[in-house]
């Protein structure tokens, strides 16, 4: 698809729906994989994936740099019609990649057991966490391929077969969750297998699809090979994504700590909150990684204007869409948080998640409109002022949890989460201004 040409809103959203439709069912494998721990092995084991997933996320933090830096750069080279850059950068990514990945795994095997001491892993739940953690650690590298190499198809201009990738993986993902732990009883760590397995299959799949793809320019460019400049241009844009990344996986930990001595109900109560908050905020979510790549592309083609009337579009939808979500929240919290935990079972965790997402209606608005702001920042290849807008998020949205928490017990959560978001929307506005990137021709 060429993002510099045709009808802006149509282009936009042809592209940004597969996008959003393969973060949904990413999401929805997820939330089936969470429903499925929490009803059929218990609290204790939601709880104890919770935990791991705060760890496991720092872990491929790499992988996620590496994505969105893959996304942004390709799609430059396909404004710019830079075709041998373009076969050089993915044979050199996919090298760094599986290098990386092995790196990783390493420094994860040794790296467990401290991090499970230091977030205050209740005894009764140190087992299965540390289990899930290490079934994880041994198929990274998988992971990593298959997120670089799904990438560069979207920046290709193919979001559509991205999303056909996610749906066959996220679907093999349920149907092992279920054969694993339901079937075989292999308890949380079957969850971790599950896994693994379909991403390591997924991997294989879209490495084969990709080399497909390459295959018309592979034979214009033979002798391409892998360059270290081209990893260097790619870790421009991932570096400052990974540091991020990073910096929330450490506060989400960091956060983690201070949910973990109120018990499993409260954990497994704050685990459901925020993923109905990240499900809410997929849409917006996929539209922001649409803009990035059509801002990336239109940029390197000088389309200005394109550019500015994207942006207007995505910003217009975005509201509305947050208005409903928030809405929906506020009236019927009970359904949503019901889908995850048995709110009669499980009072403390259920009023726990109900008073945070109702108090939480105004921070949807201020995410959108960041995560919107934050793609026009990547679009332009301004990593240092979307660096900043992220860790002052972050910086504000520990340290006030932290202050609060201890003032407010619960309440200290959301009020924490919603200062961070304000203050980085803020920062993230006036960085778009005084670089004058949506001005007029």
């Amino acid at each position: 698809m060429d993002m510099t040409k045709g009808n802006i809103r149509k282009t936009l959203f042809s592209f940004a729906l597969p996008m959003v439709f393969s973060l949904i069912t990413q999401q929805l494998y997820s939330v089936v994989d969470m429903i499925i721990i929490g009803r059929y092995l218990g609290v204790n084991e939601l709880a104890s994936v919770g935990n791991a997933a705060s760890v496991v996320q720092i872990l491929i933090t790499l992988s996620g740099g590496l994505e969105m830096g893959s996304e942004v750069i390709f799609a430059k080279y396909i404004g710019e019609k830079k075709y041998e850059d373009i076969i050089i950068g993915v044979k050199s990514i996919l090298l760094f990649g599986f290098i990386s990945g092995l790196c990783i795994t390493v420094i994860g095997m040794c790296i467990k057991v401290p991090i499970l001491s230091w977030i205050n892993v209740p005894t009764e739940l140190s087992a299965d966490t540390g289990t899930y953690i290490s079934i994880y650690i041994v198929g990274i590298t998988g992971i990593f391929l298959y997120d670089i190499s799904r990438a560069i198809i979207v920046a290709l201009g193919d979001s559509r077969c991205s999303m056909i990738l996610v749906i066959f993986t996220s679907s093999l993902n349920v149907v092992l969750d279920l054969f694993f732990i339901y079937t075989l009883h292999m308890g949380v760590g079957g969850a971790a297998f599950a896994t693994i397995l379909s991403q390591i299959i997924g991997m294989i799949i879209t490495l084969a699809i990709l080399r497909k793809k390459m295959q018309p320019i592979m034979k214009e460019y033979k002798s391409s090979s892998i360059q270290l400049i081209k990893i260097k241009e790619i870790l421009s844009i991932s570096v400052p994504t990974i540091f991020q990344q990073l910096i929330l996986s450490l506060s989400s930990l960091f956060l983690q700590t201070l949910v973990n001595p109120y018990g499993g109900e409260v954990i497994s109560g704050y685990m459901t909150v925020n993923k109905i908050m990240l499900f809410g905020m997929l849409i917006v979510i996929g539209i922001s990684q649409a803009l990035s790549i059509f801002i990336s592309s239109n940029s390197g083609a000088k389309q200005i204007n394109r550019i500015r009337e994207g942006y207007k579009i995505c910003m217009l939808f975005s509201t509305i869409y947050l208005l409903c979500v928030a809405a929906s929240n506020f009236l019927i919290p009970q359904y949503l948080i019901g889908t995850f935990i048995d709110i009669h079972k499980n009072p403390t965790a259920y009023q726990f998640a109900k008073i945070y997402l109702q108090f939480s209606c105004l921070t949807y608005l201020f995410y959108g409109w960041k995560i919107i702001n934050e793609s026009v920042l990547r679009g332009f290849l301004m990593m240092k002022e979307y660096l900043y807008s992220n860790l002052s998020d972050l910086v504000v949205k520990i340290a006030a949890t932290y202050v609060l928490v201890s003032q407010f017990s619960f309440n200290g959560f959301w009020v924490g989460n919603m200062l961070g978001k304000v203050i980085s929307l803020i920062i993230c506005i006036l960085a778009i201004r005084h670089n004058n990137l949506l001005q007029k021709n």
